[in-house]
């Protein structure tokens, strides 16, 4: 409707709204006037209370340099004006990473503090979206839970991830969904319609029925380490080390920061054996050819005949050699 505010173009927008429940996505693209006049042109103002879900970030971000907070008001609002229901994205991200000056994630204790902080209050607040492959698989679980006991749905998405990202995005909604039974949202995982191809065998598509359905207990078969039950026995453990980490430290001790691992396996059918792939792929000279960025591997023999191997990696003008010695 941005682009193309025509009365054809919203009664297209009515007819669908009448037979359908539908989202929208603005991408923070509107100012409030803009906002308000297109929730205004709607003919039935009861369409946009009860039939759309809601949608995301609909206002452009005033001032980028002030707290989300204050962005989150001006979404609060436009949902008193309007009565248009909105779901945070790019909110989130700004969350994590601004702790660290928008470089790398800050602290995820101190986002789900500021994440509750913000959701306390609002009204117009319908959904969250959350991208594992970007928040952190773990972070994103406890932020959707964060969400669940203010009432607010969780909805999980991908930044146009293959199958493997689509699959780990399903089994962790199905562990933020069981901890409340279901979901207020259906989750964002239709993106694979727009992939020419997929990594997995059979693909992410044939998981999925004609109703948009998917079976993550089949699908998690094809994830050898990392399905729905590895997933809610990963965060258990997380949890606990949370609470260790937060119990009272001893006068005198230092706090102690423990590295989470997660560990992702995919299973894919090769047309050999499996001794002919670890012998391809053990031989280092070889690397390169599915590598792209490096530029060659060559074993040498240092003065105690120890095996070490020189990496050469070039990419973007740059060129960086490295030795590795074989444990």
């Amino acid at each position: 409707l941005g682009d193309d505010p025509s009365r054809a173009a919203l009664d297209l927008v009515e007819a669908l709204l009448r037979h359908r429940r539908a989202r929208g996505d603005a991408n923070r693209a509107w100012t409030f006037e803009d906002a308000v006049a297109c929730a205004g042109e709607l003919g039935d103002a009861d369409l946009l209370r009860d039939r759309v879900e809601y949608v995301e970030e609909p206002l452009v971000r005033r001032d980028p340099s002030a707290p989300p907070a204050r962005h989150v008001g001006d979404l609060e609002a436009l949902f008193k004006t309007t009565g248009m229901r909105y779901a945070l994205d790019e909110t989130l991200g700004e969350l994590v990473f601004s702790e660290r000056g928008g470089r790398s994630p800050g602290d995820t204790a101190t986002a789900l503090e500021a994440l509750d902080a913000l959701l306390a209050g609002t009204e117009g607040c319908a959904a969250i979206i959350l991208k594992p492959a970007l928040l952190g698989y773990e972070r994103s679980v406890r932020m959707a839970r964060a969400a669940h006991v203010r009432g607010i749905g969780a909805v999980f998405t991908s930044s146009f991830d293959a199958g493997v990202g689509l699959g780990h995005a399903a089994f962790l909604a199905a562990a933020a969904d069981g901890a409340v039974g279901t979901s207020r949202h259906a989750h964002g995982l239709g993106t694979f319609e727009r992939l020419e191809g997929d990594v997995l065998r059979p693909a992410f598509r044939a998981r999925v029925d004609e109703r948009g359905r998917l079976d993550y207990r089949v699908l998690g078969k094809q994830f050898r380490g990392l399905g729905l039950r590895d997933v809610e026995e990963a965060l258990r453990e997380a949890a606990a080390r949370d609470e260790e980490l937060a119990a009272p430290q001893q006068e005198g001790g230092e706090e102690e920061m423990a590295l989470r691992e997660i560990e992702a396996r995919v299973s894919v059918p090769l047309p050999f054996s499996s001794t002919i792939a670890f012998d391809r792929f053990s031989n280092l000279e070889e690397q390169p050819r599915w590598s792209p960025w490096l530029k060659s591997v060559t074993y040498v023999v240092d003065e105690q005949d120890n095996e070490e191997t020189e990496w050469t990696l070039q990419v973007r003008g740059f060129r960086i050699k490295w030795r590795a010695v074989k444990t």
